[in-house]
């Protein structure tokens, strides 16, 4: 298998610089997809700073839910921190995003999302290459 062929890889948000209100990502819409994997960096580690997830039934996120055991806290400064989320419940929405709580100034890096166990392929949607078996360059 062949993982670009099967995943949707999105940036959700640029990176922010230092500052301590929350960082949301755009909307990530879950139809026709099991699962997403949000992650960043968070250059300054602080038990306040910290990415977890949301889900909400409109796109707004006018009435967003905190999912449950989806916090990551940054460990040493510059780590990446992820969530996972496999099938999240329907009843909730169908509509995720990352939100970076920033407790203690810092800075985020970029936000990506990468949808995965679709259950139709996604389009091309980064600049990259697929090799297989590739030679050697000199």
């Amino acid at each position: 298998m062949n993982l670009t062929k099967n995943v949707e890889i999105v940036k959700v948000k640029a990176s922010q610089s230092a500052g301590t209100s929350a960082v949301t990502s755009d909307a990530v819409d879950m139809a026709n997809w099991d699962g997403v994997v949000f992650f960043s960096t968070i250059p300054t580690a602080n038990d306040g700073n910290f990415l977890e997830v949301e889900q909400s039934e409109a796109s707004d996120f006018a009435s967003a839910v905190t999912l449950e055991g989806t916090k990551a806290i940054a460990a040493e400064n510059g780590d990446m921190v992820f969530a996972d989320v496999y099938r999240p419940l329907e009843s909730q929405g169908r509509y995720l995003r990352a939100k970076i709580t920033r407790g203690a100034s810092s800075a985020t890096g970029d936000i990506y999302a990468i949808k995965y166990a679709g259950r139709t392929k996604p389009e091309t949607n980064a600049i990259g290459a697929l090799v297989i078996s590739p030679e050697a360059s000199e």
